[in-house]
């Protein structure tokens, strides 16, 4: 009895051992540069119109590989590209601007969480960028929600912008995209309006961001429905 005990010991030992061998699913990758709602102007220039970047980020341990992700203002994927190293060096167009994320691997291929999304413009031989597009927090795309005792909701949001002279938001509100209109403008340093609903209605909204040059950028179009 004795050695049989003891020989489903070291089997168990054995096959619990093994199993946290394997290796753990990597935590999100921290951003590093380029910095979050900046200009970058250290690209190094190819050409009249592209610049090589070189994108940082901290290691994540126990990463094999990383994936980074570039992307155009609207959300659109420009290029990914698979990194041994926490760096990459990537040809981009001059004075466009980009979002960008990392996710981190291990060697079975289990990624990690993305990281934050940092956006920034590329340096150009422009002096004046748009604003960011604003990152509409809640309610979220697709939300259902009640209203508050006073028969509203708080529509939350961010913004920046490079210059640092942005100006102005404008909430744009409707009841489908094509009838949305403008509810009210208000200062860059505002990032909460309440607004008004009625039960059982859906809504759109979209803010639209403006500087002191009057350049503008929108936020896109979020849809929520009050119950």
């Amino acid at each position: 009895m004795r050695k049989i005990c003891t020989t489903l010991f070291f089997i168990v030992a054995f096959g619990s051992c093994s199993k946290d061998q394997g290796p753990r699913v990597p935590p999100p990758v921290k951003l590093i540069f380029p910095e979050e709602n900046s200009e970058c102007i250290t690209g190094v220039s190819v050409t009249e119109q592209t610049s090589a970047v070189t994108f940082t980020w901290n290691p994540s341990n126990p990463a094999a590989y990383y994936i980074l992700n570039i992307y155009d203002l609207a959300g659109g994927l420009v290029t990914s590209t698979n990194e041994i190293d926490p760096e990459s060096t990537v040809i981009l167009d001059k004075g466009i601007g980009y979002g960008w994320e990392v996710i981190a691997a291990n060697a079975l291929g289990e990624e990690s969480a993305p990281s934050e999304r940092w956006l920034f413009y590329n340096a150009g031989a422009q002096r004046s960028y748009p604003p960011f597009p604003a990152d509409l927090k809640s309610p979220e795309s697709g939300a259902s929600l009640v209203q508050n005792d006073n028969g509203s909701i708080t529509l939350l949001w961010s913004g920046a912008d490079a210059d640092n002279d942005l100006s102005a938001f404008t909430i744009l509100i409707g009841l489908s995209p094509e009838t949305m209109s403008e509810l009210v403008t208000l200062p860059s340093n505002q990032f909460s309006y309440p607004l008004e609903v009625v039960s059982g209605t859906r809504y759109f909204w979209e803010v639209i961001s403006r500087d002191a040059a009057g350049n503008t950028s929108s936020s896109g179009v979020y849809d929520f429905r009050v119950l």
